[in-house]
């Protein structure tokens, strides 16, 4: 395994694949977790960001980048249904470093002419999920016949599988049309908290 902020070791492997796409996933998993410890999470983001760009444009600059940033980077949703255009007002170190994370990979890929593409999931489950999201959390605890503990009832989130999630990042990564673009891959159905636990 490597470590995306070694900005060596991303570089000898995008000299040694060149690879046609390179997908960008690496973050601390937990926003919670990243307002515990903002340096860690800025890290993952912004130093593996540069580097990763900055390798591309080095050893492959064929080579298609496309970021997983959040819908963490809207903060409070004005509407029930979100699209691309609305305003970006993170709440979270989270959803703060993603929205560094999107300037940067702009910025840099504009300016390097680097094919890229950000892409803003939502709310992502699966189950191989260990990190103690919510929908696990509750699934683990209704499985063991434990009461269900809701904070934040009322919070909608966009809960999107994690299959769902892959193919969105496949048909950015492919598609010619995607370039340069933002794209939400939610699954378009939003609920909240307290429906999930029902």
């Amino acid at each position: 395994s490597i470590d995306t902020r070694n900005s060596f070791e991303i570089g000898d492997l995008i000299r040694t694949v060149q690879p046609d796409l390179f997908i960008h996933l690496a973050a601390l998993p937990l926003a919670n977790i990243s307002n515990m410890v903002s340096e860690e999470a800025s890290g993952t983001v912004i130093n593996a960001t540069i580097g990763i760009i900055e390798n591309i444009r080095r050893f492959s600059c064929h080579t298609k980048l496309v970021f997983a940033s959040s819908s963490m980077v809207y903060g409070n949703f004005r509407d029930e249904l979100v699209d691309e255009d609305h305003p970006t007002k993170p709440m979270s170190v989270y959803g703060a470093v993603k929205l560094a994370g999107e300037i940067l990979v702009r910025g840099f890929c504009e300016k390097n002419e680097i094919d890229f593409t950000i892409v803003r999931p939502s709310a992502v489950y699966g189950p191989t999920d260990v990190n103690r999201r919510v929908v696990q959390a509750f699934l683990d605890d209704a499985l063991e016949q434990k009461p269900l503990r809701i904070n934040g009832k009322d919070s909608v989130l966009d809960f999107t599988y994690v299959d769902d999630i892959v193919q969105g990042f496949f048909l950015a990564g492919i598609s010619s049309a995607s370039s340069g673009c933002v794209f939400n891959v939610t699954s378009g159905d939003p609920h909240s908290i307290e429906d999930l636990a029902k």
